[in-house]
């Protein structure tokens, strides 16, 4: 039986590349995962606060943010949402493509929920 060669991964590819060169950095080899996860990894994700790939943790908090709503009126509003913290630094970071998403539409909901009482 002829056993079938599978193409390389992008990993892999990058990897053999790398060592052509003489690259002495560091390459995290993760697998990709499917929509609404994180991009590289279940547990991994880019801090703008460290600059650089961390490890996070995701807990449910009630957040307060100023808010600009209709005609620029500024009003601090609270609303839950499950966080995304670096491990590193604690700073907010996205956990999957969607994150942001979620957060803004968390953020209007709980805004048109002050605005109707």
């Amino acid at each position: 039986m002829k056993e079938k060669k599978l193409p390389k991964s992008v990993c892999d590819d990058f990897q053999e590349r790398s060592e052509a060169i003489g690259s002495k950095g560091v390459v995290v080899k993760v697998g990709l995962v499917g929509e609404g996860k994180s991009f590289l990894s279940q547990n991994m994700t880019y801090c703008p606060n460290c600059g650089d790939l961390v490890h996070f943790t995701v807990q449910d908090e009630v957040l307060e943010e100023e808010f600009k709503g209709v005609m620029n009126k500024e009003i601090m509003i609270k609303f839950p949402f499950r966080v995304g913290r670096c491990n590193e630094c604690g700073h907010e970071v996205a956990t999957d493509n969607e994150y942001n998403f979620r957060r803004s539409d968390a953020k209007w909901k709980a805004y048109r929920e002050q605005e109707q009482k």
